[in-house]
């Protein structure tokens, strides 16, 4: 993803209203480098797990359409249950958590989550 720079320069206001708000911005008498770097990391990862979780919830939401499909197991057919399912992940950069649609195959007994076709499939 390249980075424009009205969208740089978005960011770096989000960064400075953070500051205001958390009051993390100190004088440079009161912050070592290491604490300045482990701040930053943590907001870096607050933003890339927030990134994923939405992405997540859009993918979900376009797969959310009530439609049959076969279960991967035995090939017959499988609805979806009423409710999307919690999900959750431990990724790198933090716990990212979604609610995706769910299939039930009667056959098998067993739900499942549908994969995203991808290009050529």
């Amino acid at each position: 993803m390249a980075m424009t720079p009205e969208l740089r320069r978005r960011l770096v206001a989000c960064v400075r209203n953070y500051q205001a708000e958390t009051g993390a911005k100190r004088s440079v008498d009161e912050l070592r480098f290491a604490e300045l770097e482990d701040e930053a990391c943590e907001l870096g990862d607050a933003v890339a797990a927030a990134l994923m979780e939405a992405a997540l919830c859009e993918q979900a939401a376009a797969r959310a359409h009530a439609v049959t499909v076969p279960c991967p197991h035995c090939g017959r057919p499988a609805p979806p249950e009423d409710e999307p399912a919690p999900r959750q992940v431990q990724t790198r950069r933090g716990e990212v958590r979604w609610r995706e649609p769910q299939h039930y195959c009667r056959s098998c007994r067993q739900a499942f989550f549908p994969s995203v076709p991808r290009a050529g499939d």
